[in-house]
């Protein structure tokens, strides 16, 4: 058993174990807010095993992590999601599951080409590599980069070698045409629950280590939004807000909105309804006067100087990593950060490895990138 201690800085206890020598497997401990969720939980997971939701797809490899696909804490989430509504929860994650395989999400994710991986990656809020002070990723979405043209560009077809045009469910009862930013969203948004979700989960120096990091803090910047940029984001919107809701339900800790203008008040009555009601619940905006309020959820080092921290970062720049997470990675070879495109966790000789993925130029590209140390 983990020698535990506890330890309080900065008015905030956190919990110290001896770090895992691979991953923490959160299936075996999961954690329930009561009896009834635990109980319905077991129905759920029984009932979606007994469907084949639950099984490996012949897309990932024995090797490779389930978590953040496959996993407990994903099935819990869309349990919570529905309120501990089992047939609500279970209709939602056979209909995800449906897609997922629909379009191979595992082949897809090792062969999408990285540029439009990054370029597509810039769209939506992303892990800086950072965390708040209770151990969530910390993504930043800032609304400057959606230019006319690159919203133009936006539902473009995939670039090979990857193709949406013959792609069907095992059972062929899920239409084949999911549309290419659909699959192109699902690989940004699984390089959080496969990467940073465990990686997070991983750090033990942090609150309540024992449980899984399951969410994400957000921040959203609108210092840039305009009356014609609104008119840009109708489909936008209702699109990400849409997918996560559905994919990624619960993911949402809390949605920080700083840095908007003076007339945004009067246009939000009429963008609310673009958002999905889960969504637009978690939104919080902040004014200028209330900035210091991102400080009680994120250190200053780990906040970036223009949200009133001292982190020199600036969106479009790649993920850094927090100390306490680079402490729980041995690098391989050269390298000291993680490089662009998709990453993922696989078991290697007895050891948890994040390899990336991804094609550059045709060519795929699979690489030892760090391991976590033991």
């Amino acid at each position: 058993m983990s020698a535990v201690n506890s330890t309080t800085t900065n008015t905030t206890t956190t919990t110290t174990t001896t770090p895992p020598a691979r991953l923490p497997d959160y299936n075996e401990y999961l954690t329930f807010s009561s009896n009834d969720e635990a109980e319905k939980f077991a129905i759920l997971k029984d009932r979606c095993s007994e469907a084949g939701l639950l099984d490996r797809p012949e897309t990932l490899g024995q090797k490779e992590s389930r978590a953040g696909i496959y996993d407990d804490v994903t099935l819990l989430r869309f349990l919570r999601a529905r309120k501990l509504d089992v047939e609500g929860a279970y209709t939602q994650f056979k209909d995800a599951v449906a897609v997922r395989r629909a379009v191979g999400m595992e082949d897809m994710y090792d062969n999408i080409d990285i540029d439009e991986f990054e370029e597509t990656r810039q769209l939506y809020p992303y892990w800086s590599g950072r965390r708040s002070k209770e151990g969530l990723p910390l993504c930043i979405w800032d609304c400057s980069y959606l230019t006319s043209a690159r919203m133009a560009t936006y539902r473009a077809p995939l670039k090979p070698p990857l193709s949406l045009s013959s792609t069907k469910n095992e059972n062929n009862d899920v239409d084949a045409k999911v549309p290419p930013e659909t699959v192109r969203a699902l690989a940004v948004h699984d390089s959080l629950t496969r990467l940073a979700l465990p990686l997070c989960s991983a750090v033990q120096t942090r609150p309540h280590a024992d449980l899984p990091i399951s969410s994400c803090l957000y921040i959203g910047d609108l210092s840039s939004f305009g009356l014609t940029q609104a008119w840009t984001l109708k489909a936008y919107i209702p699109h990400i807000t849409s997918l996560l809701a559905a994919h990624y339900p619960e993911m949402l800790d809390e949605v920080f909105i700083v840095n908007a203008p003076g007339f945004f008040p009067r246009v939000w009555k009429w963008i609310e309804g673009w958002f999905d009601p889960v969504t637009a619940s978690k939104l919080r905006f902040l004014g200028k006067e209330e900035m210091g309020i991102l400080r009680e959820r994120i250190w200053e080092g780990d906040l970036p100087v223009r949200y009133g921290g001292t982190w020199e970062w600036e969106h479009g720049m790649g993920m850094s990593l927090d100390k306490e997470v680079e402490r729980r990675l041995e690098w391989v070879g050269e390298r000291k950060e993680l490089p662009e495109g998709p990453l993922k966790w696989v078991r290697e000789d007895g050891r948890d490895v994040i390899v990336a993925v991804g094609t550059k130029k045709g060519v795929r590209r699979e690489e030892i990138i760090a391991r976590l140390k033991t």
